[in-house]
């Protein structure tokens, strides 16, 4: 005698907030991969309230009819939580003891270079710049400084390229750093046309664009709290591969390098500055870049050579920073020329 088959349990109807997430997920790819869900409904509510719905569904039906809200609720669900010198002792810490390092021995044919990942709208790209400014006052040869600023959001950016900020950030900066590095325009504070000229600010999705390479120093702060563990252990050996031979790695208070300490050293472990070690053989050169690295791009392993290139070798290293994202050729030369 057959048994009778078991019911299948009929699949649960998403909530209207899995909905809203979904319609904005599927047109900004990068918010499925980049925040936490755990976050988002909030912020749903607060789109709810400005826009004067009455429920969810009311909502949702706006969303799929207004392409405008749609990317406004997309800017609401990137996370911007930043400010000048946040955390005033971790820069303290950089100016003593990772600034040294970098200009030990350097001249003007080798520039610093500096990637800030998850730069919101430029306030701890603009700090890092005046702090190394102010630390290159002393050193006996100037020493060219490039940073690479990068985030998702292309509004957060083009008010960091702006460099405009309200007059509350006196707060956070000191009267001399005031009139050193500020204008005044319109009561508001403007970076200096000299400290905006060292930083070029670019899109650039962590988790799925190609890495950038020969780096100084990365900063990468409050920016992995709002990821997920996967995708925390996809970044982490990204950043690595970004580094110089004992480049420095610069996290926010509240992170760490989790399970690749085999990948870091701390340099200072209270303000979380990390110096990189040598990629030991479980990971290899391809440290989870063959995920987002185009093919004739990825890394070879010993002995392989590139098809049709008569037994070249090419290895991560070679490849020319930014060479892989169309979308960034315009910055491309001015970062890799000295």
């Amino acid at each position: 005698m057959r048994r009778a088959s078991p019911r299948r349990r009929r699949r649960a109807r998403p909530t209207l907030k899995r909905r809203s997430w979904k319609c904005c997920a599927d047109k900004y790819k990068s918010i499925s991969r980049t925040t936490r869900r755990a976050r988002c409904p909030r912020r749903i509510q607060r789109r709810l309230a400005l826009r004067d719905c009455h429920d969810l569904d009311d909502y949702l039906q706006l969303l799929h009819r207004d392409r405008d809200e749609l990317n406004n609720l997309y800017q609401d669900l990137l996370i911007r939580v930043t400010q000048f010198f946040r955390d005033r002792e971790a820069f303290e810490a950089i100016k003593e003891k990772v600034f040294p390092v970098l200009m030990h021995g350097r001249t003007a044919v080798h520039p610093i270079r500096i990637w800030v990942a998850g730069c919101s709208t430029g306030e701890e790209v603009y700090s890092l710049a005046m702090a190394l400014t102010e630390f290159m006052d002393s050193a006996p040869e100037r020493v060219p400084v490039k940073i690479l600023a990068t985030d998702l959001s292309e509004a957060a950016l083009q008010k960091a390229r702006n460099g405009i900020y309200v007059d509350n950030i006196e707060a956070d900066v000191s009267p001399e750093r005031l009139r050193r590095f500020f204008n005044r325009v319109d009561g508001s504070y403007q970076i200096s046309k000299t400290v905006r000229e060292l930083c070029v600010f670019s899109r650039h999705d962590l988790t799925n664009d190609p890495p950038f390479s020969h780096l100084d120093l990365v900063s990468c702060r409050n920016v992995l709290i709002y990821l997920d563990s996967t995708l925390q252990r996809r970044v982490l050996p990204i950043l690595h591969y970004a580094l110089q031979p004992d480049g420095f790695l610069f996290l926010g208070p509240s992170e760490n390098v989790g399970p690749f300490t085999e990948l870091f050293t701390p340099l200072d472990g209270r303000h979380r500055i990390f110096v990189k070690n040598a990629a030991p053989a479980t990971h290899g050169t391809t440290l989870e870049l063959s995920t987002i690295m185009p093919g004739e791009m990825r890394p070879l392993r010993s002995g392989q050579s590139r098809p049709g290139r008569s037994g070249a070798r090419s290895t991560c290293s070679e490849r020319p920073i930014g060479s892989c994202s169309p979308g960034m050729r315009r910055w491309a030369s001015w970062w890799t020329r000295r």
